[in-house]
């Protein structure tokens, strides 16, 4: 008394190719949702644009420098 697998190669190939599309369509769908994170991320506003530039911010420190020297040289008096 053996047992016979009634499944043919069809009903297991069909099987495998419906096993293949559901993981294809979540992946499909784990990319659209990581798309819709990224794009509901807000933008910069153009001072925050201005103010993540490299350029006005080495401006700003210099002038941060320039003022503190200044201060600190009227508070300290005349050089000797």
């Amino acid at each position: 008394n053996e047992r016979v697998d009634r499944e043919s190669a069809r009903e297991l190939l069909a099987k495998k190719l419906e096993q293949a599309q559901s993981a294809a369509q979540q992946e499909k769908l784990k990319q659209q949702r990581s798309k819709a994170r990224k794009s509901s991320r807000r933008e910069k506003s153009t001072f925050e644009q201005v103010m993540s530039n490299t350029t006005t911010r080495q401006i700003g420190r210099t002038i941060a420098r320039e003022l503190t020297r200044g201060l600190l040289g009227i508070l300290g008096g005349k050089r000797r």
